[in-house]
């Protein structure tokens, strides 16, 4: 357990991310990132995951970035859904999202 706790980048990941825009009236410009987080530690519990979602040039640069935070408990062998909203810079060519920090529970 004490491995699982000490080397999170080992167990917990990004999976099936996806940047989607708003379709709602009022919020033309926001895009939504959808996806989940997902644990395959065998016992060791996670909280407070920092992530953040990097908008990139043509060039690679990143030109915007936004940290999002998930207070919530991950359990071993679990997944927590994401859905952060933000409105990205109009000259974006594409996007990533990455684990910052995930804190042992």
């Amino acid at each position: 357990m004490l491995n699982e706790r000490s080397n999170w980048a080992q167990y917990v990941e990004l999976k099936d991310v996806s940047l989607k825009q708003d379709n709602h009236l009022f919020k033309a410009d926001e895009v939504v990132v959808t996806g989940s987080i997902v644990s395959t530690a065998s016992v060791a519990e996670f909280k407070d995951i920092h992530y953040k979602v990097l908008f990139y040039s043509k060039t690679n640069t990143v030109i915007q970035e936004k940290v999002f935070i998930v207070y919530e408990y991950l359990k071993p062998n679990s997944r927590i859904q994401l859905n952060a909203r933000m409105i990205p810079p109009k000259s974006y060519a594409k996007y990533g999202v990455e684990l910052v920090e995930v804190k042992p529970s």
